[in-house]
This record gives structure tokens, C-alpha cells and sequence, in this order.
């Protein structure tokens, strides 16, 4: 039986302090950010010289309705295009295939970065690569002092 290969028919994206998964592979997020915004308390703004840092941040894409073997890179972008990381390699790739399966499935792709550093705030891109093909998602470090300012 030769497997197919299906690109995920759709990407969603969660941005949390920390996600876990149990014993069923079902996500466990703790501290997410329904918004994709994170809001910080800086005594002055972070720079590329001297960044600030959170203990964590993690991002949970969910491929859903996809199948086969795929390799996979990640980069991370500041704001203003800096770049934190680009084409760093998923060692293994991911696969979404059970042995001798072949039909469509779902899949969580669990990225933890610890410590996240912050050279600047703003809006932060994360591209994930499966193949060729490239799922971009966006989200923003901001100040508390500024959204929420008297």
C-alpha cells in the first residue's frame, strides 16, 4: 500500500507560558494567550545588546487533516525582520502516519522555547517548514505600561 502525502489542509497556532502533552498525546496548555499578545512589565525597552528575557514561551501548531513524512525546519523573526533563528532543522522530521495507515490525520508540533529572549518588543513572526512549503504565525511582545497606559 504506497502512502500519500498531504500538506496540512489547515494550521492553527497557540501561544502559551507552557504545553505539555499526557498520556494521549492531548495538548495540556497552561497560561495562553488568547490574543497571540504577550504583556510584560519593562523597567526600560529591550534591545539587541541587552535583550530581556521570560523564563518560557511555547507555541502549539495543530496540522490538521495532513499525512506522510515531512522534513521540518523553524526560524523565528524579531520585529523589524531581526533575526533570532532561522532554518534550524526538526532532527527526524515529523510524521503523521500510524504503521501502514494511510488516511488523513491530525498532529501537534510542540515548540518550547527556554528562555525566550527579547531583543525588541513588538510583532514577532515564527515560520514553521514542512517540505517546500512554508505556515507563518504572528504574534506580538508588548509592554503592559503601553496598552494599558492611564
Amino acid at each position: 500500500m504506497s502512502r500519500k502525502k498531504h500538506q496540512p489542509k489547515r494550521v492553527r497556532f497557540f501561544l502559551a507560558d507552557e504545553i505539555r502533552t499526557d498520556d494521549r498525546s492531548k495538548p495540556l496548555i497552561i497560561g495562553l494567550f488568547v490574543d497571540d499578545q504577550v504583556l510584560i512589565e519593562v523597567s526600560s525597552e529591550p534591545t539587541p545588546e541587552k535583550p530581556i528575557s521570560l523564563q518560557s514561551i511555547t507555541v502549539l501548531a495543530s496540522l490538521i487533516d495532513c499525512a506522510g513524512h515531512f522534513d521540518a525546519e523553524s526560524s523565528l523573526y524579531g520585529p523589524n525582520g531581526f533575526v533570532i533563528f532561522e532554518g534550524r532543522k526538526i532532527e527526524g522530521g515529523i510524521t503523521t502516519h500510524e504503521e501502514g495507515g494511510t488516511e488523513l490525520r491530525n498532529m501537534n508540533l510542540i515548540l518550547r522555547f527556554s528562555p525566550f529572549m527579547i531583543p525588541s518588543l513588538g510583532e514577532y513572526r515564527l515560520d514553521i517548514k514542512l517540505d517546500k512549503k512554508t505556515y507563518t504565525y504572528t504574534f506580538k511582545i508588548l509592554s503592559r505600561g503601553a496598552v494599558y497606559s492611564p
